[in-house]
This record gives C-alpha cells, sequence and structure tokens, in this order.
C-alpha cells in the first residue's frame, strides 16, 4: 500500500512540476514562447521580402525579423543605406507601401494563417517535452 501511494505522490508531483513550467514559459515567454515567435518572425521577414517592391534589391534585402521579450514583429532595417541612391529603404519602402504596394499586408493574408499554426505547432512540441 505505501509503495502505491509513494509511486502516485511521484507521478502527481512530476505533473504539477510539467505544469507549472508549462505557465511559466507561457507567461514569462520562455523557450516554448521564442522558438514560435522566432519561426513566425523568420518566416514573414523571409515572405515579405520575397513580395516587396524589387528595383536594386536593397529594400527586399533590407527586411528583418527579430523577437524581443513575447513580441515578434517583422520591419524594415531604419540603418540599411541604398548603396547606389543614397536612400534609406525603411523611408521610401514606407511610401511604397502607403502608396498603394502594401506588400506586409499581403504577406499576412497570404502566409499569416500558415506561420500562426506553424509556430503554435512549434510553441506546442516544446512545451510537449515538459510533460515527456
Amino acid at each position: 500500500m505505501s509503495l502505491s501511494i509513494e509511486l502516485e505522490l511521484n507521478n502527481l508531483q512530476k505533473v504539477m512540476y510539467a505544469n507549472l513550467k508549462t505557465l511559466q514559459d507561457i507567461e514569462s515567454g520562455g523557450d516554448a514562447v521564442q522558438a514560435g515567435l522566432a519561426y513566425a518572425a523568420g518566416e514573414l521577414s523571409i515572405e515579405a521580402s520575397e513580395v516587396a517592391p524589387f528595383l536594386y534589391g536593397v529594400l527586399s534585402s533590407a527586411h528583418r525579423g527579430e523577437v524581443k521579450g513575447k513580441m515578434a514583429r517583422v520591419f524594415i532595417d531604419p540603418s540599411v543605406v541604398h548603396p547606389v541612391l543614397g536612400g534609406k529603404p525603411a523611408q521610401y519602402g514606407a511610401e511604397l507601401h502607403e502608396s498603394g504596394r502594401p506588400w506586409f499586408q499581403w504577406t499576412l493574408e497570404r502566409h499569416g494563417e500558415r506561420v500562426t499554426k506553424e509556430a503554435g505547432n512549434q510553441i506546442t512540441a516544446v512545451l510537449g517535452g515538459y510533460w515527456a
């Protein structure tokens, strides 16, 4: 009888630890959240750069994805300067986007659902490791 109770308590402790670790990871933006956000930022950055207006390729190559805490963003790097024309892709890219070539919007419409689903799968995979 005591062996059975001890095993059940041990299993309960494992479940409680896995549950606590899962909640802490989600709340703090831990490994699982970081994995999903990094995937989403990277994938959407690639997709946006592929449909960005293209003349010399500087605007396209200036797309970046980054994760800070529990936030991911895709943006045009403001430090990039066009080597031939001297303009900044972050400035003229914003103007192009506003003037009727909204490639960031197109990217979300075409790929947002797929990327979000895969990011969720990656989060779930990391969290699942806590329960193994």
